[in-house]
């Protein structure tokens, strides 16, 4: 099996959702789609830009709560067979992980290291990464790297 990656790592746009409803602490709910505050408009309306990886403390010392992550990728052309995995190699500390608004995993593992399978996607098509983040103090983040990975 043959394996090609693409590092999403770089400037992410972020958002900062203070009035978020939803709190962490229930495992429940990090199996429940959740939207930011003001709907999924409101990543373009409040975007500011932080690295990935990247901490809050680095952004917003003292921020503990929701942070969304967004993202748009086109998959290469040459990745038209095969299955597209996106690696997050840390964070910190419950992720939920959104391909096109729509919820495809999340995680509570304190800065571990997770795939998500996303399958087969067209290359050449635009596609939007939304990873939201939770923690309860401003060491929250995407602490590792983020790659699309394609098995072939």
């Amino acid at each position: 099996m043959q394996e090609k990656t693409e590092n999403l790592d770089g400037w992410w746009h972020t958002f900062f959702d203070a009035q978020a409803e939803w709190h962490a602490e229930n495992p429940a709910e990090a199996q429940v789609a959740h939207v930011p505050t003001g709907g999924w408009d409101a990543l373009d309306e409040h975007k500011e830009s932080a690295p990935v990886p990247g901490i809050w403390h680095e952004r917003q010392p003292g921020y503990c709560g929701v942070v969304w992550y967004q993202r748009p990728f086109v998959l290469p052309e040459c990745w038209n067979d095969g299955l597209v995995n996106l690696l997050i190699a840390g964070v910190r500390s419950l992720a939920q992980v959104y391909l096109d608004e729509r919820l495809a995993a999340a995680s509570r593992e304190e800065n571990g290291s997770y795939i998500v399978r996303f399958g087969r996607l067209a290359p050449q098509r635009p596609y939007s990464l939304s990873i939201c983040v939770w923690h309860n103090d401003d060491s929250g983040g995407i602490s590792g790297s983020v790659s699309l990975i394609i098995e072939e």
